[in-house]
């Protein structure tokens, strides 16, 4: 009974270390992302779309930030010993979805005044399409990613 006691709470040990380690790195990659897309969204703004418009702006912006995006997920990915199983990728992706679109909210309300449902809900149906593609493009980055090599192996180092 008391090496079952052990065992389940080595488990556990190990079980929260991996979120742990999850959470951080998906707040890495967000955060990272974030910021870039910050400073290419300033640049569309106020360059590229009031000379081309603001669907073309978005088409030629979108595939730098998804390029920009594998990048910083290939970085956040690389740093990490052991690597990461396909589950745990999954799951940066989906919590660093949720963390960027918590920021963009946020920053949305601070510049704008309003919600990102609410800017969401004013854009052309294109331009939505190409935000969703894009911010699904970034979630799934990480499973893709860590995809090749060894990444797949499980945590236990199998």
């Amino acid at each position: 009974m008391h090496r079952n006691i052990v065992a389940v709470m080595r488990e556990t040990d190990k079980s929260e270390a991996i979120v742990s380690r999850t959470l951080s790195v998906a707040g890495l990659y967000a955060s990272g992302t974030f910021t870039v897309g910050f400073l290419l969204g300033t640049a569309r703004e106020l360059a590229v779309a009031p000379a081309l418009g603001t669907t073309t702006a978005l088409v030629v912006e979108l595939p730098i930030m998804i390029a920009a995006s594998v990048g910083i997920g290939r970085w956040c990915l690389r740093r990490e010993r052991p690597r990461f199983a396909a589950a745990e990728r999954l799951a940066m992706g989906a919590v660093s979805l949720i963390l960027l679109l918590l920021m963009e909210d946020l920053l949305t309300r601070a510049l704008r005044g309003t919600s990102l449902s609410e800017q969401w809900a004013s854009q052309t149906e294109a331009r939505l399409a190409l935000t969703i593609a894009g911010l699904l493009a970034f979630a799934i980055a990480p499973l893709i990613i860590g995809a090749r090599g060894r990444a797949d192996r499980v945590i236990s180092g199998q």
